[in-house]
């Protein structure tokens, strides 16, 4: 009788590390995931004044960092683009170095905007944005 007692407990023992290592690995699984922002810097330059912002942006989510990735180039040669066109008038320079968009733009008269627009994968559970 009190064999049969502790073989129960050993299974259910076992039963329950098997269960634990399932389900808590594959939660763990679930909640790894990649978070695709943007970093824009500006600084803006009129005179001998110079102003500078940070802001973050959330682009989107992926379940792996290739993903997020792979990702990055497609966005920067289409803001590239759009960028390119859209402010054909004021653009002083546009550029992609590494995984970063830089341009500017302006003119003696009001002044010159340096944007600077870094794309970053980070893990799902950091947020770089400032706590306020």
């Amino acid at each position: 009788m009190k064999e049969t007692a502790i073989n129960g407990k050993m299974i259910e023992i076992i039963l329950s590390f098997i269960l634990y290592f399932v389900f808590g690995f594959s939660a763990v699984a679930h909640a790894d995931s990649w978070v695709l922002w943007t970093k824009i810097t500006t600084d803006t330059i009129k005179n001998s004044d110079v102003r500078n912002s940070v802001r973050w942006e959330l682009e989107g989510g992926y379940p792996e960092y290739k993903q997020c990735i792979a990702e990055i180039q497609p966005r920067l040669l289409t803001e590239k683009k759009v960028y390119s066109e859209s402010f054909k008038s004021i653009l002083k320079k546009i550029d992609i170095a590494g995984n970063t968009l830089i341009y500017s733009v302006g003119n003696e008269q009001e002044g010159y905007t340096v944007f600077t627009k870094e794309f970053l994968c980070l893990p799902g559970t950091l947020d770089p944005r400032e706590k306020k």
